[in-house]
């Protein structure tokens, strides 16, 4: 077993800003079976706060289901350099990719089977959208930047409604409750955490803007007539409704690319949300095992 398995891993992104060559670490949980050879590790994005507890427990949930994982902490959770950040969306997932695929011993530009909850899930539609060719299949949870002109006309409009769906109308579904699941508990602290963090270096209203000013339903569309792709959307979303999702994508792209699931939007620490990336994760193995029947025949 590698000795990076069940560990963070440092991984080098290097942007060209304004002519100028950054170094910026992104970090990513190796899963137990992550680097044996000859696995193919799925590669799952968090949601928003999202990070050294849910990641791991992320990992683990397909870990469990004989699904080699890696989980990547996206680097917008600590850079405050707006240029950077929207770059980070474009470029960072298929750096990490690339990364390791050289660890692998694989081609670097092979192309990887991706996860996403949420903000992680919007992150793989602007970046399967900026370069499909290093994608294969995509599993995304209740995506942003899909439903936003269902928030509000203006970009602070729709902030404002974000937090009211995501501070009261959410929580109140039942998969919320923080007696009943303690993973609750769990995000409520990253979230929190993350959110007062931002709030003093000052970067909270550039990640809000860049995420509410996103229309990413004609990603969905172009990329899903090549890429599998599948949504998983709660029936009790109250942050982005079934009908939004619906209306932003048009009937026959939903009807295409949507699996309705119980729960709500609900973060991966919690029993629903595993459940939602454990049914991702089959849905990738699915793919897995459909594409190599084809290359069989």
């Amino acid at each position: 077993m590698s000795k990076v398995a069940g560990k963070w891993q440092k991984v080098e992104w290097q942007p060209v800003i304004a002519g100028l060559t950054r170094d910026i670490p992104l970090y990513c949980f190796i899963g137990k079976s992550a680097m044996i050879p000859g696995n193919d590790p799925v590669f799952i994005f968090p949601g928003y706060g999202e990070e050294r507890i849910s990641i791991p427990t992320a990992v683990n949930t397909l870990e469990k289901r004989g699904i080699a994982s890696i989980g990547v902490n996206l680097p917008d959770t600590f850079l405050r350099d707006k240029a950077i950040l929207e770059l980070s969306s474009r470029e960072a997932p298929v750096a990490v990719a690339q990364s390791f695929n050289e660890i692998a011993g694989k081609a670097p530009d092979a192309k990887v089977d991706v996860v996403g909850h949420s903000k992680g899930a919007g992150v793989l539609l602007v970046a399967g959208r900026e370069a499909p060719e290093r994608f294969g299949a995509l599993g995304l949870i209740g995506p942003i930047g899909v439903t936003n002109e269902y928030l509000g006309r203006s970009t602070n409009a729709r902030i404002l409604n974000y937090f009211w769906r995501l501070g009261v109308l959410n929580n109140l579904e039942p998969d919320h409750n923080p007696l009943k699941d303690r993973g609750n508990l769990v995000s409520f602290y990253e979230v929190a955490t993350r959110i007062g963090k931002d709030v003093v270096r000052g970067t909270l209203k550039t990640k809000l803007d860049l995420a509410f000013d996103l229309n990413l339903a004609e990603n969905i569309r172009q990329l899903s007539k090549d890429h599998p792709l599948r949504l998983f959307l709660g029936t009790g979303d109250r942050l982005f409704t079934l009908e939004e999702y619906r209306k932003a994508m048009g009937e026959d792209t939903y009807n295409d690319c949507v699996e309705e699931v119980i729960g709500s939007h609900s973060p991966i620490t919690n029993r629903v949300g595993r459940q939602h990336i454990a049914l991702a994760g089959d849905w990738i193995k699915a793919v897995r095992t459909e594409r190599d029947q084809e290359v069989m025949k």
